[in-house]
C-alpha cells in the first residue's frame, strides 16, 4: 500500500526491495523473454545479442538460470538466448533445442548454484 506523502521513486525502491532473489529472477528473464520475442519477430541480430549481454550480467550477479536451456548459446548451431536451435546434419532437435544446448544449461546452473 502506498504511503500519501512518499514520492514515486520511493514506492518503487520500497517494491524492489521486497522482492526476493527469486522473484527478482522470473521477473527478470520474463523481461528478457519479450526481448527475445521482438528480435524473433524483427529478425534482429542485434537484439539477440544484447539478450546474450544481458544474460550474461545477470548470471554474474547471481540471478538464478531458469530451467530453460533457451537461455543459454547452443553449442551446436550457435543459436543466440531466446533463439530456436536450427536442424544441423548429425543433431537431432528436441522441442525446438538440442540436447547439447540443453546439457549446457544443465551444467551451467549446477556451475552457478555451487559457487
Amino acid at each position: 500500500m502506498a504511503h500519501p506523502e512518499e514520492s514515486p521513486e520511493s514506492q518503487l525502491v520500497r517494491e524492489l526491495k521486497g522482492l526476493s532473489r527469486e522473484q527478482a529472477g522470473l521477473w527478470f528473464w520474463s523481461a528478457l523473454q519479450y526481448i527475445t520475442d521482438a528480435a524473433a519477430a524483427h529478425r534482429d541480430e542485434e537484439l539477440f545479442r544484447a539478450a546474450r549481454k544481458m544474460g550474461m550480467a545477470a548470471l554474474s550477479q547471481g540471478i538464478p538460470l531458469p530451467l530453460s536451456a533457451e537461455y543459454v548459446l547452443c553449442p551446436v548451431c550457435h543459436a543466440y538466448p531466446g533463439q530456436n536451435c536450427v536442424n544441423v546434419p548429425g543433431h537431432v532437435l528436441e522441442d525446438e533445442l538440442h540436447p547439447e544446448r540443453v546439457e549446457r544449461g544443465r551444467k551451467l546452473r549446477e556451475l552457478i548454484e555451487h559457487k
